[in-house]
């Protein structure tokens, strides 16, 4: 979740949630190159919310403060891990 001065927040999105089914049943019949294609998918999706989320952030907030969090601290408080790789993407987009 990333907080504007203007006290706008601006949250992750669950890009990944319509494709988890698909994928636990691609991983359970053993489909190794489909499998690839979705974990793509889903990275692909990732990357794209996060250079929208840096872009909109950008050309809105006047000043940009990015405070340490470590993913294992975010794994305890959500239930994917991919939050916090997501986080990570979006501090180095907001720093170039």
């Amino acid at each position: 979740m990333a907080a504007c001065s203007d006290r706008t927040k601006i949250d992750q999105s669950s890009f990944y949630r319509k494709l988890e089914p698909r994928l636990a049943i691609t991983q359970k019949a053993g489909k190794k190159r489909r499998l690839k294609v979705i974990h793509r998918t889903i990275a692909n999706r990732r990357k794209d919310k996060n250079h929208k989320v840096s872009t909109t952030i950008t050309h809105t907030c006047g000043l940009i403060v990015v405070e340490n969090v470590s993913s294992s601290k975010l794994g305890k408080t959500h239930s994917q891990v991919a939050v916090g790789r997501g986080m990570v993407r979006l501090e180095r987009n907001a720093q170039l």
